[in-house]
């Protein structure tokens, strides 16, 4: 789903006569500019929701009959916190997301163990997201950069290996202002939040 897809809706919410209670957005994937005006959308008494399908059905055989299975997901905005270092740089730290899990019917915490990869564009002009940084944090010594540290052996530093398998950012500073942050989880599942640098 893009902006204008987002923006055209939001438009016809706002207009409508007759009360509605939620606004939803369902699609198999958001551009992060469309991701940011949901996530900043407000419309007097109604509940703005992003809805994120699973790919899955848009394949006939691989749809999913059982009433348990997780064909939609409502999912939150990831959970980062930022703060200020040396030389007035700015670090960010994730600390995972939520979503509802149709199957309990509760909102779950995803922790920071479920997190898969997130990427950092410290620069945002809020329309393109354009990641400058990227981070593997879920370790396993048969995958990923173990393994590349393994077969590299002498020619990698493992302190720089150690930096993009974090969940804490090096220190960074941001000509734009904004910061945004995507991650996506174990599961596939991603999600986008845009933080405003406080001078």
């Amino acid at each position: 789903m893009n902006a204008k897809s987002v923006e055209d809706c939001l438009l016809e919410a706002r207009k409508k006569k007759d009360p509605i209670d939620f606004a939803i957005f369902a699609a198999f994937q958001f551009d992060s500019d469309a991701e940011e005006l949901i996530d900043k959308a407000e419309i007097p008494n109604v509940t703005v929701l992003k809805l994120l399908m699973n790919p899955d059905l848009l394949t006939t055989d691989l749809r999913k009959s059982d009433k348990n299975a997780e064909s939609l997901m409502l999912v939150g905005q990831p959970d980062i916190e930022m703060k200020r270092v040396e030389n007035g740089k700015i670090v960010v730290r994730v600390h995972g997301f939520d979503y509802y899990n149709f199957s309990t019917r509760k909102v779950e915490s995803g922790s920071d163990r479920n997190v898969a990869l997130w990427m950092l564009d410290p620069n945002y002009d809020g329309k393109i997201f354009k990641p400058t940084k990227m981070f593997f944090p879920m370790k396993d010594p048969n995958r990923g950069w173990d393994q590349l540290a393994r077969t590299l052996k002498n020619e990698i530093d493992p302190k720089k290996i150690a930096q993009f398998s974090t969940l804490e950012s090096c220190p960074f500073e941001s000509s734009t202002g904004l910061v945004a942050v995507k991650i996506i989880d174990d599961r596939g599942l991603e999600s986008m939040r845009v933080l405003k640098v406080s001078k």
